[in-house]
């Protein structure tokens, strides 16, 4: 890939890239979704293993 393409929008989306007329807001909304989804998963697995729940055997 030439230098000139690294500021292009979506090759950095493999396999499948996203869309080149994506605008810069839209980029920054989806990412700020993204890390507010994976981030709850981890407060809630932290929240649950603290409280220790039941043992399933």
């Amino acid at each position: 890939m030439p230098e000139s393409d690294y500021d292009r929008t979506g090759l950095s989306s493999y396999p499948y890239g996203s869309d080149t007329d994506e605008t810069f807001t839209s980029i920054v909304w989806w990412q700020n979704h993204e890390i507010l989804h994976h981030g709850a998963e981890i407060a809630l697995l932290r929240d649950l293993f603290a409280r220790g729940g039941t043992r399933i055997r």
